[in-house]
């Protein structure tokens, strides 16, 4: 996990997600920041989230569609010629 890493001081660290272990994408650390905690420190990937929340992977990419034309700094702005394609799938 992400805190691990820190404390180890570990050049290179992927966080992981804390419910299944899976390696996680800034998408992915934006979307548990905004909708869990902003401070927080270890994370959940895009699956646990929507089972978390009781709901489906499509919203939770729809909601950073939504996040991004917001402006939020959580989430890095798309490219003018790009439909949302680097939301990660899983």
């Amino acid at each position: 996990r992400y805190n691990e890493c820190e404390q180890r001081n570990a050049r290179i660290c992927m966080a992981q997600c804390i419910k299944c272990n899976r390696e996680l994408t800034d998408v992915e650390i934006g979307l548990h920041r905004k909708l869990v905690n902003r401070g927080a420190k270890s994370y959940m990937c895009k699956n646990c989230l929507a089972n978390e929340f009781g709901v489906s992977t499509d919203l939770l990419d729809e909601k950073v569609r939504q996040f991004r034309k917001m402006g939020c700094l959580l989430f890095a702005p798309l490219p003018q010629d790009t439909d949302d394609a680097d939301i990660p799938a899983r």
